[in-house]
């Protein structure tokens, strides 16, 4: 059921710019939105919220169109990073940002080495060091440390606890000048907050009529339905079908 005033042939997608210490656009991290005056998101399930985003992204609104030549930084919870779905996108595109409550169990770990030989790249988001995340450490690219929450004095601690590593060290949540002054004196590459930008929602016209069937394949996928399921789903829309 569409929200009340939502219009239910519009979709959206927020994304929020990452910086580098010039101030450039790199990349944009990718935000579930509801309707087009949202300026957060209220999310009961994080894979379903991440798969509204990669169908609205990738099958309706374009790459090009959200993201031109940057990379996306696209959440991934734990009942997602297992799902075969993640080899739909694009590695050369993407950055998946691993949420702060996976642990690096023995499938954890299985499934990003197998994601990175294919090409994918990985962040820790709102990481916090301990020893027992080492192995998570090891096969990431970025690390991405919340300033609001850790403040400034621990989150450079914790980017110096990265020197000498080949990750890239991300600050989250700068929101004034001065935070951004004295973030770029610590070990910090790439930047993200208000202070720069708050999200922009993007909206359009829901041009695909396959949309809700697309949703549904999503959650099928999501939830580990039988091939079968899928296939049948899939006969059903001869366009999708083509498609694909």
């Amino acid at each position: 059921m569409a929200q009340a005033g939502v219009p239910e042939d519009r979709i959206f997608v927020g994304r929020q710019p990452i910086l580098d210490g010039e101030q450039r656009i790199v990349a944009y991290e990718l935000l579930f939105r509801a309707s087009g005056r949202a300026t957060g998101a209220r999310i009961t399930d994080d894979a379903q919220a991440t798969s509204r985003v990669l169908v609205n992204t990738f099958n309706n609104f374009g790459i090009e169109q959200v993201l031109g030549d940057k990379l996306a930084f696209i959440n991934v919870p734990a009942s997602l990073l297992e799902r075969n779905v993640l080899e739909l996108l694009p590695p050369d595109k993407v950055v998946l940002e691993i949420l702060e409550d996976v642990m690096p169990s023995a499938p954890v770990l299985a499934r990003c080495r197998a994601l990175r030989d294919q090409g994918y790249r990985f962040a820790l988001d709102d990481f916090v060091y301990r020893a027992e995340l080492e192995p998570l450490l090891e096969l990431a690219d970025f690390v991405k440390l919340d300033i609001r929450a850790l403040g400034l004095a621990e989150a450079g601690r914790q980017a110096d606890l990265m020197r000498g590593r080949a990750l890239k060290i991300l600050a989250e949540k700068v929101e004034t000048r001065e935070e951004f002054t004295a973030c770029r004196s610590l070990p910090f590459q790439y930047f993200q907050g208000y202070y720069f930008a708050r999200p922009e929602t993007l909206g359009m016209k829901r041009i695909d009529p396959s949309m809700l069937r697309v949703m549904k394949l999503f959650n099928r996928v999501i939830g580990g339905a039988e091939p079968g399921l899928i296939e049948a789903e899939f006969r059903q829309d001869v366009a999708l079908a083509y498609n694909l």
